[in-house]
Parts: C-alpha cells; structure tokens; sequence
C-alpha cells in the first residue's frame, strides 16, 4: 500500500505542512468536502493543526476517490 506525502498549505496563513495519505485508495484532497456524486469510495476526514505557532488554526482535509468523468450521474 502507497502511503503518500502531500504538502498542504494552512488555509488562513498559507503555513506549508506535510501530511501523509489515509491509505492509497483516496489520492485526493479537498478543504471542502465532496458531492456525492463525485465519489467512488468514502471520505476520510482528518482534522490538522496549522505548525505556525502565531497560527495554530485547526482545520478539516477530506480524502476520497473520485469517480471517472464519464461515469457521474
């Protein structure tokens, strides 16, 4: 299993930090969570704290899968 490492950006400060993947089956990420309609597989959430000591804002990244272009409804 493809455990990945991704460098997200704090939303309100624009700190980087690096995060690995839930798992291999969910290689997108999003602030927003998905339509149900884009998936192919659950969402994961996952709850980071921003590294930025004057920061420190928590927020929300949700991993999922989407589903092929042509196969939405």
């Amino acid at each position: 299993m493809c455990m990945g490492r991704v460098t997200l950006s704090c939303p309100n400060c624009q700190q980087e930090l690096i995060v690995t993947r839930p798992d291999s089956s969910h290689s997108c990420w999003s602030f927003d969570k998905p339509k149900d309609k884009e998936l192919d597989a659950d969402v994961v959430e996952q709850v980071y704290v921003c590294k930025n000591p004057r920061c420190k804002a928590k927020f929300t990244v949700y991993w999922y899968d989407t589903q092929m272009y042509l196969m939405r409804a």
